[in-house]
């Protein structure tokens, strides 16, 4: 990915609405990710992981220019840790 923070949106949880991290998922929290998408201008949005706050997700967007010219130096299957508790 882009190391350029021009092709980023970084959201921190005060920018975050109130319950964005409640279960089940706020319908606010997923309007956000949808402007995202639709808007295009960036091409990754940064947010807090709702698990662990202080951990951060980066949500692509498909529909950015620099999408299909993106690649990523490390890739591993994810596992669920049991902890979780799904």
């Amino acid at each position: 990915l882009p190391s350029d923070e021009r092709f980023y949106l970084r959201l921190t949880v005060a920018d975050l609405p109130d319950g964005w991290d409640a279960l089940p998922s706020s319908t606010t929290a997923a309007s956000l990710g949808d402007i995202f998408l639709l808007a295009s201008t960036h091409l990754g949005l940064i947010v807090p992981s709702a698990i662990m706050p202080e951990a951060l997700n980066i949500v692509l967007n498909p529909n950015h220019a620099e999408f299909n010219s993106a690649t990523f130096s490390i890739v591993r299957p994810f596992e669920f840790d049991s902890r979780l508790g799904r």
